[in-house]
């Protein structure tokens, strides 16, 4: 495609990047409320949350929830999967919650998914002994409503920057409890 073909073709994106972005926003909108209403009161008062992830990587996870739909997890576990083998791993994401599915699961609890972005860095006794990476978290969690657990299946695509740039993919599955 010519650069002038491309010129022309980007207001017509921009215009419907605008569009979509307005209509998730009162989307988004309506949804918190429902969320933050008297009828789910534990969103609000349940925000610190320890547990663990099973895949790889394997750790033990901190959330901390800042509101409905912004939060910040970390993780300190071991790799064993992905191309720089058995190291220790350090992550931190920071995540956006989209809770569209509020309406259809407030009984029950909370499904939301969610994405982010964040870094990795990984240490061992190898010839690389340091690893660093971006990470863009993709996830699927579900507060349950009677219980102050949640429970979250997470695929994360990213790359390596140091000690060279390869692929990254991290998945697991893993559960929560908040107090």
């Amino acid at each position: 495609m010519t650069t002038l073909k491309r010129l022309h073709a980007l207001p017509i994106a921009l215009g419907l990047a605008l569009a979509s972005f307005a209509t998730s926003e009162a989307h988004a909108e309506e949804e918190s409320a429902l969320v933050t209403s008297p009828s789910y009161d534990r969103m609000p008062d349940r925000n610190l949350a320890i547990g663990a992830i099973l895949g790889d990587p394997t750790a033990l996870d901190l959330k901390l929830r800042f509101d409905t739909h912004n939060a910040v997890q970390v993780r300190a576990g071991w790799t064993f999967a992905d191309p720089y083998r058995d190291r220790v791993v350090l992550m931190a994401d920071y995540v956006y919650h989209f809770p569209i599915f509020y309406s259809q699961t407030r009984e029950a609890g909370l499904l939301t998914p969610y994405l982010g972005i964040g870094g990795k860095i990984g240490f061992s006794e190898r010839p690389d002994p340091v690893t660093v990476g971006a990470r863009v978290p993709l996830g699927l969690a579900f507060m349950i409503r009677e219980i102050p657990i949640e429970v979250f299946l997470e695929v994360v695509p990213g790359v390596h920057v140091v000690p060279s740039v390869d692929a990254l993919v991290d998945a697991g599955l893993g559960a929560r409890f908040y107090f």
